[in-house]
Parts: C-alpha cells; sequence; structure tokens
C-alpha cells in the first residue's frame, strides 16, 4: 500500500463526524443506524406515555433533549430522526 494512501486513510473522518461537522455523509452506515435506532425508540416511548403522566413525559424530555427549560412540553405524536438530543428547549 502506498505511503501517501495510508496517511490519507488515517485522517479520513468517520461517517459520524462527517454529520457531525456538517459535511456529507453515508446516512446508512452501521453506527449512524444503531445510535439513530436508539434515538427513535426513545421518541416512540415518549409518544406512548399518557398525557395524564406530566412527570414522567418531563423526567423523558430530559433524557432526550440537550436542554430542557423549566414548563417546556412538547405535544404527542413528536417525531424527530435523532430523538432531539442536539436541540435545546428553553
Amino acid at each position: 500500500m502506498p505511503y501517501y494512501y495510508t496517511i490519507y486513510l488515517f485522517f479520513q473522518k468517520s461517517e459520524k463526524e462527517k454529520l457531525h461537522t456538517g459535511e456529507i455523509y453515508f446516512p446508512n452506515d452501521p453506527d449512524i443506524m444503531r445510535q439513530q435506532g436508539i434515538w427513535q425508540d426513545m421518541v416512540m416511548a415518549y409518544n406512548n406515555i399518557p398525557h395524564a403522566q406530566p412527570e414522567r413525559r418531563s423526567e423523558m424530555l430530559q433524557q432526550m433533549f440537550a436542554e430542557v427549560g423549566e414548563g417546556c412540553y412538547i405535544e404527542t405524536p413528536f417525531y424527530a430522526n435523532m430523538g432531539g438530543h442536539h436541540v435545546h428547549l428553553g
């Protein structure tokens, strides 16, 4: 393997790194798909919490989002590809 190709592979970004830097990435990357599945399962769980359990809904929002301000809530059904974990509500 040529030396320059080895250096290229060493500095090549993962698809997940490209996703976070705004570059074009392959969305079917196994690591991205696995993580997305986890977050989508959390969104589904949130959507299935009865409205009569506001404390439980609030706790789930704290887990799903980067930051949730006091008194914030989301009406269901809620849909998000990555579960909103980079979103700050406030």
